[in-house]
């Protein structure tokens, strides 16, 4: 096959192998555990977009407050949220309903916006700098 010219690696893959190679690369017995563990905190992780960059200050403020970390922060804070919100609190409870517009994308039904109070109790501390001042 002289003048024919190879290129790139295999161009097709017997599916046979290919799912071989996928449970391999996942076989967690072949793992260090240093690996091990970030592949549970991957189970655990969630992406969250605030609302402002002012509610990241804020939580960053809380974190450096409380001398821990900034998810050790927002895990705690999310923590408490959602025991009120599961007991029926009233107040979060309503927050869901009071400040939701139809969603624009079909993943979800609706976008939600935190209450007006609670967005001018979290100003109300960047106005004044009590969350970029000190500790």
């Amino acid at each position: 096959m002289a003048g024919h010219e190879r290129k790139g690696g295999l161009q097709k893959v017997d599916p046979a192998v290919r799912k071989f190679q996928q449970q391999a690369a996942q076989n967690t017995a072949a793992l260090t555990g240093k690996q091990r563990a970030d592949l549970e905190r991957k189970d655990r992780q969630v992406k969250l977009d605030l609302a402002t960059p002012e509610r990241k200050r804020c939580l960053e403020y809380i974190a450096k407050r409380e001398k821990t970390s900034v998810s050790q922060a927002g895990n705690l804070l999310l923590s408490w949220a959602m025991c009120h919100y599961l007991e029926g609190e009233a107040e979060i409870r309503d927050a869901f309903y009071d400040g939701h517009q139809l969603s624009r994308t079909p993943r979800f039904d609706w976008n939600i916006d935190e209450p007006d109070t609670w967005a001018n109790v979290l100003d109300h501390f960047q106005s004044y700098g009590d969350i970029d001042g000190d500790i």
